[in-house]
């Protein structure tokens, strides 16, 4: 999600699971516009031999030390990395400021696989040399697994007695930074946190080291080693399901610093349930018209914004049975949302009764894709469909500011109704836009989606 600006105050929040980049291995869902960037990638599949890359927009150079390959089968089907730590092998990059996190949010991840009963101390990511504000990530020191922030060289995170992963399986790592809590999570488990003071700053303009630094490393594979600079993708405490592909994109975030983004619930997209904000998730589609897929049981997304005035959906019903695609709570107990059948219609619903309404217009059929944009200003609630007005009605309104979170793909928590539809665009605005511009925006998008 990003939200931007204009120099009357206005704002436009855009929800857009789309991938823009056209390559073999694409890095996260990002556009221009968004800070929130995979800042170094490497993919054991991606390569031949000897030769690493990083697959980040940043390109930064990875050098090989002591035949470091592409062996093994990684968790996702195809090559790993593979390392021997007799032979001292190791990746290292050119010197980056990606790991120099200063007191911004951040996120490491990757995925790992011990050699079968090993229980040495091992070295899997290191961001940075010495033990000076550098972050490393060990293993089987005295079975525990041990998350170090040196600054000057103590150990922050221990778990201690957390388990002897040296089982010859793969697991899954993730650590994060947000608002100065560093937290970390083994196979979707959460194991603890350390709360630092939000003015602490850490990393460093450094090599980045995988597989083994100082003398310790890395014995058996590693796997999408990925590093997220300026964004925690997964907060709080909870626990949440790994990844099911390879890291591909990155979360529905939004940038503006409101705390706008999106919570994946039950299973949006690849079947799989998505519980944490800003779950790794690779879009269905095979072009440009990406878009998430709710199954009409109980998908749905949850997400945050305040004063709207006009909401933008691109969505294409796989049943026109009747459903629910968007639904915005207000603080004044006003509610209103927008649902297909047969027609596309725009509900409201004042807790004094004085002000309900329902317009209905268009056409609707399963398996194709239309805009509809509902328009809410203090006097006048209006429908457009593909860019024309299809219905409107003239009332006292008093929107006010979304409740709590709006719903995507699902009606509410009182008359719960989930769509059976594909959803590829979400905006919000602030303000109603004038009948031009929704006009401008199906012309503008309408490409995507085939019309």
């Amino acid at each position: 999600m990003d939200l931007a600006t204009n120099g009357s105050g206005d704002f436009e929040v855009l929800i857009d699971n789309i991938q823009f980049e056209d390559k073999t291995y694409s890095t996260p869902f990002v556009d221009i516009s968004r800070p929130a960037i995979t800042s170094f990638l490497i993919h054991g599949n991606v390569g031949s031999g000897t030769t690493f890359e990083d697959s980040s927009s940043n390109k930064i150079t990875v050098s090989n030390q002591n035949s470091v390959s592409h062996g093994g089968k990684s968790n996702f089907g195809g090559s790993a990395i593979k390392f021997s730590s007799s032979s001292s092998q190791q990746l290292t990059s050119a010197s980056t400021d990606v790991i120099n996190f200063g007191t911004e949010d951040w996120t490491i991840e990757f995925w790992f696989n011990m050699t079968n009963g090993s229980t040495a101390r091992m070295h899997a990511l290191s961001c940075g040399p010495g033990s000076t504000n550098n972050i490393d990530f060990n293993f089987n020191d005295g079975n525990a697994f041990w998350l170090y922030w040196n600054s000057g060289g103590t150990p922050n995170i221990i778990f201690g007695n957390d388990g002897d992963y040296g089982d010859g399986n793969w697991h899954h790592l993730m650590a994060t930074r947000a608002s100065g809590i560093v937290r970390v999570w083994v196979d979707g488990v959460h194991k603890g946190a350390n709360n630092y003071s939000s003015s602490t700053s850490m990393g460093q303009t450094a090599s980045i080291y995988v597989g083994g630094k100082s003398g310790v490393y890395w014995d058996g594979f590693l796997d999408e080693i990925r590093i997220i600079k300026g964004t925690a993708l997964w907060s709080g405490s909870g626990n949440f399901s790994v990844p099911t592909e390879r890291f591909k994109n990155g979360a529905w975030s939004d940038v503006s610093g409101n705390g706008n983004g999106g919570n994946f619930i039950n299973g949006v997209n690849t079947g799989t349930s998505h519980y944490r904000v800003g779950h790794v998730i690779y879009p269905y589609g095979t072009n440009s018209a990406r878009y998430l897929d709710f199954d009409g049981s109980d998908d749905h997304v949850t997400v945050s914004a305040t004063g709207t005035k006009t909401v933008e959906v691109w969505f294409n019903p796989d049943t026109t049975s009747g459903t629910n695609i968007l639904y915005c709570p207000h603080t004044n107990g006003y509610d209103n949302w927008l649902s297909f059948s047969t027609l596309v219609g725009l509900v409201g619903t004042e807790s004094a009764d004085t002000n309900n309404f329902s317009i209905y217009g268009g056409s609707v059929s399963a398996g194709n894709w239309y805009q509809a944009v509902a328009i809410i200003d203090d006097t006048t609630a209006t429908l457009y469909v593909n860019g024309s007005q299809v219905a409107t009605t003239t009332k006292t309104f008093t929107i006010g500011s979304w409740s709590g979170k709006a719903t995507i793909g699902r009606r509410g928590a009182l008359s719960q109704s989930y769509a059976n539809a594909k959803i590829g665009l979400v905006k919000v605005y602030n303000r109603p836009l004038t009948a031009t511009e929704v006009l401008q925006n199906y012309n503008a998008t309408k490409g995507r989606f085939g019309l």
